[in-house]
């Protein structure tokens, strides 16, 4: 009989990568999450402890603090790169900056073009073509600068690949084999962790309704998706099923797990802000129907440290909500 942190690090010898531990401090790692996501912080506490659900703005009388994009151009833009200036310069020689770079991107970077969007026609395309760049970007560090990651997706399938010290990646050699064994467990840890995500999600809907006595526990975000699918059907599956879950485990587990040291600090913070970038000015009772899946995303990273599980499972609970949600309506 093994103990559990046996059978964890049985998994990890078959699907983990042999990897140093950050040299983020805690103390950082903790500034540069609050720091990036005070505003949605602040604006998720006055819509659940003020009666009057107002934003930062309507808590003053005296212009320009009564005007939102003042609180934006303070709280996300001057502070966002304030932020990364301060991390480039702590951490310019490791390759952690790489991390905070990309979850920065993600985040403070998108934030900001979303918001100039609304500026004019110019401004939206000028916007839309640096998501694209930014999008760009998260791909090639995916697939080609954290290396990391295309070796986890050989290890998925593959037995018996072959070291190399020199590049310090795992090479498919004429022995290697496609596993049958770790197919069937992909399959299996895959329908695993979204059935028990499915089956906690509906449950806490259910809590909530009745302690709460709300009648739509909808997001904004998923009101939105749901209206726009109506008349671009491939592109939001698309965006569902593939984009959203490849870049949001590569931002919210690989990226900020690894700068957090991943442990349960940097755990909690992946479960907190990835149901918080997904809200609108709304009540922390709404974090909840992101947070459940977060949690089984979360704890399926911890225990296998490859990356590919989640964004499968991830995939697999967005095909399913996305059809209950819209394909049969």
């Amino acid at each position: 009989m093994f103990t559990l942190n046996e059978r964890i690090e049985r998994i990890r010898e078959k699907y983990a990568l042999p990897e140093e531990k950050s040299n983020i401090k805690p103390k950082d790692f903790i500034f540069l999450i609050i720091g990036i996501f005070i505003k949605e912080i602040i604006g998720c506490l006055l819509n659940t402890f003020d009666s009057k659900k107002r934003n930062i703005g309507n808590l003053f009388s005296t212009h320009p603090f009564t005007d939102d994009i003042f609180w934006f151009l303070i709280l996300k833009f001057i502070l966002g790169i304030l932020i990364i200036i301060y991390f480039i310069c702590k951490y310019s020689e490791s390759f952690e900056l790489w991390y905070i770079f990309i979850f920065w991107l993600f985040t403070v970077g998108n934030s900001i073009t979303n918001t100039f969007k609304n500026l004019g026609n110019i401004w939206e395309a000028l916007s839309s073509l640096v998501q694209l760049g930014n999008l760009f970007l998260c791909i090639v560090f995916l697939f080609r600068i954290d290396s990391a990651n295309l070796d986890s997706l050989k290890l998925m399938f593959y037995d018996d690949l072959v070291w190399d010290d020199f590049s310090k990646r795992y090479i498919i050699s004429p022995y290697s084999k496609i596993s049958s064994k770790k197919i069937e467990h992909l399959i299996c840890t895959t329908l695993a962790v979204v059935l028990g995500a499915m089956w906690s999600y509906a449950l806490i809907g259910y809590l909530v309704k009745a302690i709460f006595n709300t009648s739509d526990e909808t997001t904004k975000n998923q009101k939105d998706l749901e209206e726009h699918a109506k008349t671009h059907f491939f592109t939001v599956l698309l965006s569902s099923v593939v984009l959203a879950p490849l870049l949001e485990e590569l931002v919210f587990r690989r990226c900020l797990m690894k700068i957090g040291g991943m442990g349960k600090l940097a755990a909690g913070f992946s479960i907190f802000i990835f149901g918080l970038m997904h809200l609108r000015n709304e009540n922390l009772i709404k974090l909840l129907p992101y947070c459940v899946p977060a949690t089984f995303f979360v704890g399926t990273y911890y225990v296998t440290r490859n990356i590919w599980h989640t964004i499968f499972a991830h995939s697999l609970f967005n095909v399913i909500a996305f059809a209950s949600s819209i394909g049969f309506r």
